[in-house]
């Protein structure tokens, strides 16, 4: 059995070996994991505003003008919604600039919940939205650093 980081043959045996000191079978890399990873190495991550389990538990209140509402466990933006609210209480969404009102959001995520045959029990997480550096309503730039031997060799 693997015991450290130096160990590790796969990126997720290293990450699990940092979070828990040992190289354990079963990590799951979802958002709110990643979110672990990241607070185990000291990165600085947007502030966790509320955390759902299921689509009807979502709960709009108390949240910030701007914020992200995502599933932990899909990827390539599927399910993301970069939210600004809008005067008339509705949000626009970054991705795709419609407005759309909290129950038709609710309605996309359990339409895409069925189509990607997940669970009612997917959880959700709140983000705070970060402006990026091409302006407040624009989807932020996502850069993505591969790193060899501690060494960035990639940046897209």
């Amino acid at each position: 059995m693997l015991t450290s980081e130096r160990d590790a043959q796969r990126f997720t045996e290293f990450i699990l070996a940092r979070l828990q000191g040992t190289l354990a079978v079963g990590y799951q890399p979802t958002k709110l994991n990643a979110r672990a990873a990241g607070e185990a190495v000291g990165a600085k991550l947007p502030k966790l505003l509320a955390q759902f389990v299921g689509v009807e538990a979502i709960d709009f209140t108390g949240f910030p003008d701007r914020f992200v509402l995502k599933p932990v466990n899909m990827a390539s933006k599927h399910g993301v919604y970069l939210l600004h609210r809008r005067e008339d209480g509705s949000y626009r969404n970054l991705f795709g600039r419609a407005n759309l009102t909290e129950a038709a959001i609710k309605d996309r995520l359990r339409a895409l919940l069925t189509k990607r045959r997940r669970t009612e029990e997917t959880i959700f997480i709140a983000e705070e939205l970060i402006e990026g550096e091409n302006g407040p309503d624009q989807v932020p730039y996502d850069y993505k650093f591969y790193t060899f031997d501690g060494r960035p060799e990639l940046i897209i």
